[in-house]
């Protein structure tokens, strides 16, 4: 396969919005060139071959590490720091590393080097699919079984749990995409061994809050440490898939602004992960969860704040 041919697939890989910037910093070795799948992206190899999915060949590709911000991906810098437009915090994510000339944008180059015209090259960063596994909003992130799908949940007050749903490259899903999924929420189910049946005993919908990028349910009242599971369908004929979620404190939004002075203060987000759930049957712990009283709630400090949209979210009856 030509040069030419190769980093042309590389496109392929890489998201809509690159970011241009400075050099590769003076004094820091290059990442060496791995081999990956055009198709399947997280498949990376270090000597070349065939993907094991689908026997493609593989194709090359330079990798690092990059920040980048949540909210605006054009935002990509080597260092932590702050968004220039937003103040939100960097977060680390992989990218691809090329270099390209103004004269010809679209051809890339996998060695950094000298235009025709005698300018320097231009290194360009490109977000990759999976290559954010941040959680965006303070919650827990999960890949779904399906490879493309990224979900987080979040427990940001007492009996209100959110899911966040972003495509392969974290971004989150169009409202035509959201809109299709359907998806509910179980506090309390039990699982008998001798049928392998899964039988709910307390479940509630996950619905779109209108003007909002999630879904979000009222839920019933628990001691900590809070064990949810969502099972969301992302299209009407589509699979349904289980991600089981523990909270051990209610989750709050990344700060703003780097040094806000009540920002370490008042954070009590819960550990995040990243993992593929799995379709196994439920544990034993999360057959059920004790109710908590109003007193117990607000000695556990999580006594809600007024907010508009509870408005909109039914009760369970």
């Amino acid at each position: 396969m030509r040069p030419a041919l190769i980093v042309a697939s590389l496109l392929l890989l890489v998201s809509e919005v690159t970011a241009q910037g400075p050099d590769f910093p003076k004094g820091r070795p290059l990442p060496p060139i791995s081999l990956t799948c055009i198709h399947h992206p997280d498949v990376i190899e270090s000597r070349p071959g065939s993907c094991p999915l689908c026997k493609m060949a593989l194709v090359p590709v330079r990798l690092d590490s990059a920040w980048t911000c949540p909210v605006h991906s054009s935002i990509t810098d080597d260092r932590p720091g702050a968004c220039p437009l937003c103040s939100r915090q960097l977060i680390r994510v992989t990218t691809s590393l090329t270099w390209t000339c103004r004269a010809q944008p679209g051809v890339e180059h996998l060695e950094p080097g000298t235009c025709a015209d005698g300018t320097p090259m231009i290194m360009r960063r490109a977000l990759r699919p999976h290559g954010n596994h941040n959680p965006q909003h303070g919650g827990q992130f999960f890949m779904a079984p399906d490879n493309w799908h990224h979900l987080e949940g979040a427990y940001p007050r007492d009996r209100v749990f959110r899911l966040y749903l972003y495509d392969d490259y974290s971004r989150p899903l169009t409202p035509d995409r959201l809109n299709k999924v359907r998806a509910r929420v179980v506090t309390k189910e039990t699982f008998d061994p001798s049928t392998r049946k899964t039988t709910e005993l307390a479940t509630f919908p996950l619905r779109v809050v209108r003007n909002a990028s999630y879904l979000e349910a009222r839920v019933d009242r628990a001691f900590w440490p809070i064990e949810l599971t969502a099972k969301v369908q992302f299209e009407p004929n589509a699979p349904e898939h289980r991600l089981d979620f523990t909270f051990e404190a209610t989750t709050n939004e990344p700060p703003l602004t780097i040094g806000t002075p009540d920002a370490s203060a008042t954070q009590q987000a819960a550990p995040s992960r990243v993992a593929a759930p799995t379709n196994n049957s439920p544990s034993s712990g999360s057959t059920s969860s004790p109710r908590a009283s109003d007193s117990e709630s607000q000695v556990a400090g999580v006594v809600p704040p007024v907010n508009p949209l509870e408005q909109s979210i039914p009760e369970h009856r």
